[in-house]
């Protein structure tokens, strides 16, 4: 949802990733990722926390399916806190100054955000 000078998940797109039920299948697994995709750019570490969930789609994971392993359902909901949040994104203001920050890992690929102090500290 587009508001004055911010983006945010929509009421509707909130309430799903609030009660998204931890998945059991790799076909939910890539559900709940295509649900994040459009705000990976605005998650910091999106790529490093995501990873536990892709990792299980693989076809030589070892995952066949069911409960997730503890550290990978502490990613699921570590993304469904971050994806709730609100605003996650302002427009920037050209006269703060801009942070750049990366984030890589050799296994999932890198990226890059660029970043403004905001009101409040964030």
């Amino acid at each position: 949802m587009i508001s004055a000078g911010s983006i945010r998940l929509g009421e509707e797109k909130t309430e799903a990733v609030k009660n998204f039920a931890p998945p059991q299948t790799v076909k939910k697994i890539r559900c709940f990722t295509e649900l994040c995709n459009y705000f990976t750019q605005f998650i910091h570490g999106y790529t490093g926390i995501a990873g536990k969930l892709t990792e299980l789609t693989k076809k030589d994971s070892g995952w066949t399916g069911g409960p997730l392993p503890p550290e990978t359902l502490n990613a699921l909901r570590h993304l469904q806190e971050k994806l709730m949040q609100s605003p996650i994104f302002v427009f920037p203001k050209p006269e703060v100054p801009f942070i750049l920050a990366t984030d890589a890992s050799l296994e999932h690929g890198f990226g890059g955000i660029l970043l403004q102090q905001q009101k409040g500290g964030k």
